[in-house]
C-alpha cells in the first residue's frame, strides 16, 4: 500500500507526488478537514488536560453520533 498527497479542486483529484504505477489500480480516497479547524479538532485538543468541566465527553459523543449518521 502506498499513500500520496493530493488536492481535490471540486471536480478532480490532482496528485501532489509522483505515482509510481503505470497500470490501473484500485484506490481509497480520504478527504481531510479543509482548514484543520473543525469543531471535532477542538474537542480533541481538549484532551491535552485542559478540559476539566468543559463537557468533553458529551462533545465527543455528539461528534461520534454525527459520524455514524454520515456513514
Amino acid at each position: 500500500m502506498l499513500a500520496i498527497k493530493g488536492i481535490y479542486d471540486g471536480t478532480a483529484i490532482k496528485p501532489l507526488e509522483a505515482i509510481p504505477f503505470k497500470k490501473a489500480m484500485q484506490v481509497i480516497i480520504t478527504f481531510l478537514d479543509e482548514d484543520g479547524n473543525s469543531e471535532k479538532q477542538g474537542d480533541w485538543r481538549k484532551l491535552r488536560g485542559s478540559a476539566k468541566g468543559a463537557g468533553l465527553t458529551a462533545a465527543l459523543l455528539r461528534a461520534r453520533r454525527e459520524d455514524l449518521e454520515r456513514e
